[in-house]
């Protein structure tokens, strides 16, 4: 079960909902204003204005990001559930920047068949988006991760393990 939420601007995509491409040929497959274009759990997700720190500047800067907001249970999340572009792409090249909270956890499931499955397990693959160094995941004291490593940030997750530590928590 997926927990915590994952903050996702500047999804992008080859082609899209008709949108006008950028100079390098790419489409936004988020409007920055609603669930336009998605399907699946979109009752967990949303768009939220955030601050965050530019990397390199340090300059604070606020922007509307796609937000999973998992329902609770005992003040627990249970898992956001899968949010998925409304339309199906063949060949695709996919950018996207995340933020993560303390302890978050969720992941980008390509080329899942059924919106109503987990795309860890029912997608081609999932990429892996985590807070590596949260306290659920890594044991400072003991300078000991808690999970495997396929299960960490930018992993194929349970297939092939990322470079770890490439992260900064709050920095775009």
């Amino acid at each position: 079960m997926k927990s915590g939420f994952v903050f996702a601007a500047a999804l992008a995509a080859a082609a899209a909902f008709g949108a006008q491409p950028d100079a390098e040929g790419f489409v936004s497959l988020f409007n920055c204003r609603d669930l336009a274009g998605w399907v699946g759990a979109t009752q967990n997700y949303g768009v939220e204005t955030i601050k965050v720190k530019m990397a390199g500047t340090g300059e604070e800067k606020e922007m509307q990001v796609l937000a999973c907001r998992p329902p609770q249970k005992d003040g627990k999340p249970m898992g956001g559930g899968n949010l998925c572009t409304e339309k199906e792409y063949e060949n695709f090249i996919l950018r996207f920047e995340f933020c993560m909270p303390e302890n978050g956890n969720n992941g980008l499931g390509l080329r899942i068949t059924d919106v109503n499955k987990d795309a860890a397990y029912h997608a081609m693959c999932e990429l892996q988006l985590l807070d590596d160094g949260g306290s659920q995941y890594y044991d400072k004291d003991a300078r000991k991760d808690k999970l495997h490593p396929y299960q960490y940030t930018g992993s194929v997750y349970g297939i092939v393990p990322a470079k770890r530590d490439n992260f900064n928590k709050q920095i775009w």
